[in-house]
């Protein structure tokens, strides 16, 4: 059984329907999976700007030189840059006119997530119904990623919030690709999986094992490496479903997939209400992965949703 050139081996893999080869259902599972990889390796990716960016920036360090060239190369990526690091989020001592003053201010991991999250926005600022649902579920999802990793003080912070805020790409994706997949123009047994799962965690993914043999979250990591998004922001987003399967990774994986599942989690609750029990929401095991008991995490939602609501609205 011959998988699709997307699949560079290595912990992706594992993510291919369990089964003895010769078995016809996942024979009929696979072959499912290779013609939507097909499908949406074809649609626009990241702009390639941004996509050579966020490669160089897997140097360590980047090479600031190589970092300048590829700004200077897109425009519409230089004037953003700038403006960022001008704006308040980022709270800059003195005012940035040149990329050079930019890069000097911004680290690579503070560029590499601001050119995934750019290339993000240009994908899909201008998704309508359910995609601007997601859209937004996923910006939200990153912002309480983000806050999470300060909170924990981790390290890793710019992936926990790259790997949230992209989380939920593989539904986008299978949203533009629905109706060629079923061979049926107008069809969209998709939209049907969506309003089944009933917006809540964990309730899609299985759905979509059932109809099509794969998830979101695999058919999106196919694309994103296709696309050359970095390691282990593919992983990441193959395993957010898959805690156990993350787990026989390594560390790195399972930590950023527990940040993308506690963020989720999170992402659900009624930011109106005072009197919630955050805790009692969410999965012990990805809260325990980070460091955070349930006074923790209670803590953590008191002080926290006046900034998702924020988030929510601004979405």
């Amino acid at each position: 059984m011959t998988k699709p050139s997307a699949d560079r081996s290595g912990e992706l893999a594992a993510l291919w329907l369990p089964g003895d080869p010769d078995d016809s259902g996942a024979f009929e599972a696979e072959r499912s999976l290779a013609a939507a990889i097909a499908q949406v390796e074809g649609l626009r990716p990241f702009a390639p700007a941004a996509a050579k960016l966020m490669s160089i920036l897997q140097g360590n360090p980047g090479d600031p030189d190589a970092v300048r060239m590829v700004l200077e190369s897109d425009p519409t990526l230089a004037t953003r840059v700038i403006a960022f690091v001008n704006s308040d989020t980022f709270d800059a001592p003195v005012r940035c006119r040149s990329i050079n003053h930019a890069i000097r201010l911004l680290d690579d991991h503070q560029l590499d997530s601001f050119a995934i999250t750019m290339a993000n926005h240009e994908r899909f600022h201008e998704a309508e119904g359910p995609a601007a649902e997601i859209v937004a579920h996923s910006a939200r999802c990153g912002t309480i990623a983000r806050l999470l990793a300060d909170q924990g003080e981790s390290p890793d912070k710019e992936n926990a919030f790259i790997c949230a805020l992209l989380h939920d790409i593989g539904k986008l994706l299978m949203l533009q690709v629905s109706d060629d997949l079923t061979g049926e123009a107008g069809s969209d047994p998709y939209l049907a999986l969506l309003e089944r799962s009933g917006g809540e965690p964990d309730r899609l993914h299985p759905l979509e094992q059932e109809l099509y043999g794969y998830d979101h979250g695999v058919l999106a990591a196919h694309a994103l490496r296709s696309w050359s998004v970095p390691p282990p922001i593919p992983d990441v987003i193959a395993f957010h479903h898959q805690p156990a399967m993350a787990a026989k990774t390594n560390n790195k994986v399972r930590t950023l997939v527990a940040f993308v599942r506690l963020a989720d989690q999170l992402s659900y609750l009624d930011v109106q209400d005072e009197t919630l029990q955050a805790s009692a929401q969410v999965d012990d095991s990805d809260a325990s992965l980070l460091g955070f008991d349930g006074s923790a995490i209670d803590a953590f939602w008191r002080n926290n949703r006046h900034l998702v609501a924020t988030s929510a609205a601004h979405d």
